[in-house]
């Protein structure tokens, strides 16, 4: 029985494929690219999946894609989407002095909020865990959207050009009363640019000195890297915050063996549901233990149906 899982872990490892959208964009009134990973078992799959969109999609996305499959032991299957700039200067920052250009902001805006995410929600089975990761500009961009709408909330900012507009998104920062539980991470390089570092620095500190927000801010500076150098470290950093919990401990699987409740189990998984909205299944490798887990008491029958659950793409 024991090779049995083996063969089937091995087979079931997790890969993305990804391919190139067209969406026509009322706010810009032109079609606009993205790019979309859909996970290995989707198409035979009821199971809806977490969405991480990552801005700067040409040339960030490739990067998501291969860091997720490579940590596809630790990070649950999701679908990924791409947003690609045309013009990033102008689709990411404010321009309040110059109109054209502030248009320019406003479409972009209206397309990411009210015409990606509703496309990508009715398009593929989603559920409601959003992931939104973003660099310098992009990462202000984020920022000002968290602050703005609902539909944002888990941000991966990493070196937010939080200078632009002289500091305004501070400003947003100490008026923020959160409906929902917000998750901040931000990073930023060791070697960064002052004004950014300074930034990111003192938005951690509006927030932690506010315990009355419902926001849950993580900051990390990442030694020897630079404002280009970071995001490449930050990405993985912040996906690793994400989803730290999303892999049963191995304190609780000795209490299991312990006490042989397999409630706990379930238990687990039911509470990181709840603490983020959404239903979050266990993973491959988790499912893969838990069968080992009744093999062990002689619950020959629910181990086989732990093993089914990876098998038949459940996951």
């Amino acid at each position: 029985m024991k090779h049995i899982f083996i063969l089937l872990f091995i087979f079931i490892t997790s890969s993305v494929l990804g391919q190139e959208l067209t969406i026509n964009s009322k706010a810009f009134n032109q079609k606009r690219k993205i790019f979309v990973s859909l996970p290995e078992h989707y198409a035979k799959s009821p199971v809806s999946y977490p969405v991480i969109y990552i801005l700067d999609g040409q040339v960030l996305f490739n990067f998501l894609k291969g860091l997720y499959q490579y940590n596809s032991d630790k990070y649950p299957p999701a679908i990924l989407v791409g947003v690609i700039q045309v013009d990033r200067g102008h689709e990411l920052v404010e321009h309040k002095d110059n109109i054209e250009n502030q248009e320019i902001y406003n479409h972009f805006s209206d397309f990411f909020l009210n015409e990606l995410i509703p496309y990508i929600n009715s398009t593929y089975r989603t559920n409601s865990l959003d992931i939104f990761i973003g660099d310098s500009f992009g990462g202000v961009f984020l920022l000002n959207k968290m602050l703005e709408s609902t539909k944002v909330n888990n941000c991966i900012c990493i070196s937010p050009t939080v200078w632009v507009n002289h500091y305004k998104v501070l400003k947003k920062f100490k008026n923020f009363s959160p409906t929902i539980n917000t998750r901040l991470y931000l990073g930023y390089g060791e070697n960064d640019f002052k004004a950014i570092r300074n930034g990111v620095v003192k938005i951690s500190e509006i927030i932690k000195t506010d315990s009355s927000k419902e926001l849950t801010v993580v900051t990390n500076m990442y030694r020897d890297e630079d404002h280009n150098s970071a995001i490449l470290i930050g990405m993985r950093k912040g996906l690793d915050y994400f989803f730290k919990d999303f892999i049963f401990p191995e304190n609780k699987w000795n209490l299991m063996e312990k006490t042989g409740d397999d409630s706990i189990f379930f238990n687990y998984f039911k509470q990181l549901s709840a603490s983020f909205g959404c239903v979050i299944v266990p993973g491959e490798n988790d499912y893969n233990q838990l069968g080992y887990y009744y093999l062990e008491v002689g619950k020959i029958e629910d181990a086989i149906h732990a093993i089914l659950m990876i098998v038949l793409g459940m996951l």
